[in-house]
């Protein structure tokens, strides 16, 4: 990465932390607002459908914000979920449940202990500076016989509004085509085993180690 890229990725990760960590108090009231809730129940059906059964399971949530995803597997059975977040704030505004431990982290130097059957990275991939590194850091923690499922926003007009939006905070959210998903699944490791497409922006994809 050249100096001015670094210097770009550094402002607008910063602009997240920032972004995200004055919205942590109220993030999960708003995302049960129309019309987010409507997507966000769309997306997490797909989701969960991508993740198959998780009673029983492991769970590592990375970007985990609130911790909407988090308690939801742990609502569908799962033994132990971890969330990660970088904000602290969001990692405050976390519900304390039996069974959910969250931890402040970076998912692009990803430190965390144990081993994982199910990954969820959702909605974090667009921010982070280097998706290349959160799955790479996400391979090294989960089983050979599990996976992981991204919900990422694919191209589209709806998805370059939603970039412009966040562009005007500041923040360089990134888009992801087939193509480019395929390759840095390929460059960490991983394959695409499967792409779920949720109208009108996003992709839910299972990633499963490459053996």
């Amino acid at each position: 990465m050249l100096p001015a890229e670094q210097n770009r990725a550094s402002l607008s990760s910063d602009a997240v932390l920032h972004h995200f960590g004055e919205r942590a108090e109220t993030y999960a009231a708003s995302c049960a607002r129309a019309p987010w809730s409507w997507l966000r129940r769309r997306e997490c059906d797909a989701v969960f459908h991508a993740l198959g059964d998780v009673k029983e399971r492991a769970v590592l949530d990375l970007g985990c914000g609130a911790g909407f995803y988090a308690c939801q597997a742990l609502v569908r059975g799962a033994s132990a979920v971890t969330g990660i977040d970088k904000s602290p704030e969001m990692v405050r505004a976390t519900p304390r449940l039996a069974g959910l431990h969250v931890q402040q982290g970076d998912a692009e130097a990803l430190e965390v202990a144990g081993v994982f059957d199910r990954i969820v990275c959702a909605g974090l991939l667009e921010f982070a500076a280097s998706p290349m590194l959160v799955l790479s850091g996400a391979r090294q923690v989960v089983r050979d016989n599990g996976w992981m499922v991204v919900l990422i926003p694919r191209e589209s007009w709806v998805a370059r509004r939603y970039a412009g939006w966040h562009s005007r905070h500041g923040i360089q959210i990134k888009l992801f085509s087939s193509a480019f998903l395929g390759e840095l699944a390929r460059q960490t490791n991983w394959v695409v085993a499967d792409i779920w497409s949720v109208w009108p922006m996003s992709h839910v994809v299972r990633l499963d180690p490459a053996l």
